[in-house]
């Protein structure tokens, strides 16, 4: 059993405002978050949860750490794909989207989560004036981000444009 003392109200909502998705939210809202949602301390080897779950509800890691587990070409076995540090939402993306989890998340040590589900997600964000616009505009710049990041890399690997205007270096 961890020794780690659980974090107080006063912490969660410090480490909800540095989250995209909460930051816009006032103390009261936020208060009110942490109200309805669920506190949990998981122990070494516990699971957050596991591919194929249901994207039921948010996890908001509030202290220890989250094995990202995922089966790869080169390993059926799950492996460590990723660890996340507390102030990482998870599984919000798949709350919107109605994706099912592709990894499993597992404690390495201990970890502290409060866990919002969907239905009461679903109750705040229409409860909130104004709350489903600020998630839209944190999604939208989630994708404009990876757009970016795509188009980088695009640019990194691939030649576009007339063939002419590239001297022969760059073409090789």
């Amino acid at each position: 059993m961890s020794q780690q003392p659980t974090p107080t109200s006063t912490q969660i909502n410090a480490i909800l405002k540095r989250i995209d998705l909460f930051e816009t939210l006032s103390d009261s809202d936020l208060e009110h978050l942490i109200e309805v949602g669920q506190l949990r301390r998981l122990e070494q080897g516990d699971y957050l949860f596991r591919a194929g779950d249901a994207p039921d509800c948010v996890h908001v890691l509030l202290a220890g750490a989250i094995e990202v587990l995922r089966s790869t070409p080169d390993s059926p076995e799950p492996t460590p794909v990723a660890y996340l540090s507390p102030g990482e939402a998870i599984g919000d993306m798949g709350l919107f989207t109605g994706s099912e989890r592709r990894s499993a998340g597992r404690v390495p040590e201990f970890a502290d989560v409060l866990t919002l589900r969907l239905p009461v997600f679903s109750k705040f964000t229409s409860e909130v004036p104004g709350y489903g616009l600020e998630i839209a505009k944190v999604f939208a710049r989630r994708l404009e981000g990876f757009i970016k990041r795509m188009r980088g890399r695009k640019r990194r690997t691939e030649l576009s444009g007339k063939l002419k205007f590239f001297d022969l270096p760059t073409v090789v």
